[in-house]
């Protein structure tokens, strides 16, 4: 992910300044312009092209519309993103949450050390070197483990500038794709169903749900801080999915960087990767290290960051094929029914601090969510999984918190 995680490690302590409107919306659209993205708009090859749009856009639609939610409670409740829990599960949900944000974040560790490795391979090819993909990903990997015990400062300012260099190679790149000739249309074949693709484009925005209130809840003006940091954040990631559908259709037989080669871009291209790859997965590192300090606060605060990056790094080394699809939509099934369950006390049992048998009721709603989503994962919904997964886990917390008052009511008569 972008730099816009690294701040995680402030998110029970620092205080920002007030955020315009339109600094969130640059702030959120720089959050977007990703590798993950494009890697993840890659996956709609097996739709046809203006299916596959339309799945991106709609399932985009439903994550913004969570992302606004979670943005607006905490700025409603001067909360960050983690402290969200705490008045629905509890100590237990923030340690978990914490937990939850530290394991996503090793895994867009090896998302970014296997996006690297490919432009490193790519660029060693180019140059006329062979560099084989497992190799290549240790070296990756290697090098942001480097990168992560120097500790190097202004690494703010490095990766804005990564992002901007991204984006700009992604503008030049969709040109270049759109003069080539359409690739092959792959074979009539029974693939996901619309449901489930469509669940893709909702995950993204869902993955960002553990930080957005992190800088929404500074906003200077709530409604339209809010609202643009959603704007910025939905413009950005469908290009950037559009821009993986676009490379896979044009050149199917190529990966991103692959891709980007043949397109004309050069060696470049593909330092350009590898120089994101190191800037963003630094901050990943370093923030999955705070998240599960909050766990566990004993651990060191220089070692516990390697640690969670040799743990990408072994990821990315053993991961089969495949298994970035199956790590999205598991993002998919902890997250929505987890701000099911939070949404639904914020709407009908705000007030209290709930006590300790309410904490376990959220938590058996969690877990009846979370199974739902699997249920409901082969078929798909005309609005993906997340959101039938997020409404159950909202109508079972209510059922179940609803007869908790009741028996607790027939017990007090007694």
């Amino acid at each position: 992910m972008t730099e816009q995680k690294s701040l995680q490690n402030s998110a029970n302590s620092a205080t920002f300044p007030a955020l315009s409107p339109l600094h969130l919306g640059v702030l959120w659209f720089g959050a977007a312009v990703s590798l993950a993205e494009i890697m993840t708009g890659a996956l709609f090859s097996s739709m046809a092209i203006g299916t596959a749009v339309i799945a991106i856009i709609a399932g985009h639609l439903v994550g913004a519309a969570a992302f606004f939610l979670v943005g607006w409670i905490s700025w409603k409740e001067n909360k960050d993103a983690i402290a969200i829990a705490d008045s629905t599960l509890g100590g237990p949900g923030v340690r978990i949450f914490a937990l939850v944000n530290a394991l996503q974040l090793v895994g867009w560790t090896a998302v970014m050390i296997l996006a690297g490795a490919e432009g490193l391979n790519a660029a060693a090819f180019a140059v006329g070197w062979r560099i084989s993909l497992p190799w290549a990903r240790f070296i990756t990997g290697l090098l942001l483990l480097v990168w992560t015990a120097a500790g190097f400062r202004g690494m703010r300012n490095l990766n804005i500038a990564a992002v901007v260099l991204l984006f700009v190679l992604s503008v030049v790149w969709a040109v270049r794709l759109l003069m080539l000739p359409e690739g092959p249309v792959p074979a009539e074949a029974e693939g996901p169903s619309f449901g489930s693709m469509l669940e893709l484009s909702v995950i993204m925005p869902l993955s960002w749900l553990p930080l957005v209130g992190d800088y929404t809840r500074n906003a200077r003006r709530g409604r339209s801080g809010v609202g643009l940091a959603a704007a910025g954040y939905f413009i950005g990631s469908c290009f950037m999915y559009l821009v993986g559908l676009l490379s896979i259709r044009k050149l199917p037989e190529a990966g991103p960087v692959a891709s980007m080669l043949l397109a004309g871009l050069g060696p470049g291209a593909a330092f350009v990767v590898l120089l994101s790859t190191v800037t963003t997965g630094f901050l990943d590192v370093h923030s999955a290290g705070v998240s599960i300090r909050l766990v566990f606060p004993r651990l060191g605060q220089r070692s516990t960051p390697l640690f969670m990056g040799g743990l990408g790094l072994i990821l990315a080394l053993a991961a089969p094929g495949g298994w970035y699809e199956h790590f999205l939509y598991a993002l998919g099934s902890v997250f929505a029914p987890f701000f099911g369950v939070i949404f639904c006390r914020r709407l009908f049992f705000a007030g209290s601090m709930p006590t300790v048998p309410e904490i376990g009721l959220g938590f058996v709603a969690w877990a009846l969510g979370l199974v739902s989503y699997y249920l409901l994962l082969p078929g798909g919904t005309p609005l993906g999984v997340s959101v039938p997964a997020l409404g159950i886990s909202m109508i079972a917390y209510y059922l179940l918190y609803k007869g908790f008052m009741i028996w607790t009511k027939k017990q007090t008569r007694k």
